[in-house]
């Protein structure tokens, strides 16, 4: 299993990731799950890595030479269209946090994958700053009780509040290890 920390406030976004994944029919320690598609959206998977490298491959591909041009909304477009696809589906059994800007320059978080049963949730970032996580394998609300009790450590930056997270459910969840990787915009 994976551990995928997402927060995102209406100017910046971060996510972070453990360093467990399956890869190539071996465990990976150091498999970094988070990806930086342009300067206006950010993304993090939790699941089987070859199928979801595969397709966010393919994603970047069907993107183009213009990948820099979308902004979330366009990303959720694709994404949608995609996941919808019940081949999709079965092959990937994965979920993804993706946070990013409109064109409008307003500030999203979303979930979409096996855990919203392929419905696309997505909110929008007020004064407030969004925080969202996606895996593990013991009770989401632990998880989500440890986070929030980092991330409102207002004195500590927000990437160590995610790592201490990281740590303290490495603690309870043996799926999930200590290494972190982050991307940012």
């Amino acid at each position: 299993m994976s551990l995928i920390l997402g927060y995102a406030n209406k100017d910046n976004a971060i996510i972070m990731s453990d360093g467990r994944a399956g890869e190539n029919g071996s465990l990976s320690e150091f498999y970094n799950k988070t990806r930086k598609i342009n300067d206006n959206i950010i993304i993090g998977f939790a699941g089987f890595a070859e199928p979801i490298e595969f397709f966010l491959n393919h994603i970047s591909t069907e993107l183009g030479t213009e990948i820099d041009q979308y902004y979330i909304d366009d990303f959720w477009e694709i994404m949608t269209f995609h996941m919808n696809n019940k081949e999709t589906q079965l092959h990937l059994k994965s979920t993804f946090i993706i946070i990013g800007r409109t064109s409008n320059n307003e500030m999203y978080t979303s979930i979409i994958g096996n855990s919203t049963n392929y419905i696309l949730e997505k909110h929008l970032v007020t004064s407030a700053p969004r925080i969202c996580s996606i895996g593990g394998t013991i009770d989401e609300k632990i998880i989500n009780d440890i986070y929030i009790k980092n991330i409102t450590q207002y004195h500590v930056p927000i990437k160590e509040c995610m790592q201490t997270t990281v740590c303290e459910v490495a603690k309870l969840d043996c799926s999930v290890n200590v290494n972190c990787f982050s991307t940012a915009i």
